[in-house]
């Protein structure tokens, strides 16, 4: 390899390293935002999302004469949904 291309590779590989060093340093600086958003998001995920969608599927399963649903009738249900009613 030539001095000159040696250098161009070096460079490079400086650029992509300070690139990596600088984003680094952002994500350092803010990580406590970034820690914030995640348990918020979860939070929000679990405490109000998820009961919502317990609530729905418990009513669907009441409106529609469903005493439970277990994995092996789910597939049925979704694939013949008049099977379930008598």
């Amino acid at each position: 390899m030539t001095s000159r291309k040696a250098s161009e590779v070096e460079k490079g590989h400086n650029k992509q390293h300070r690139l990596l060093r600088d984003t680094l340093a952002v994500f350092f600086r803010d990580w406590f935002a970034y820690f914030f958003l995640v348990l918020a998001v979860n939070s929000l995920i679990i405490n109000l999302i998820l009961p919502i969608c317990n609530y729905v599927m418990r009513f669907i399963l009441y409106v529609n004469d469903i005493p439970f649903l277990s994995y092996t009738d789910i597939l049925l249900i979704l694939i013949y949904p008049s099977l379930c009613r008598d």
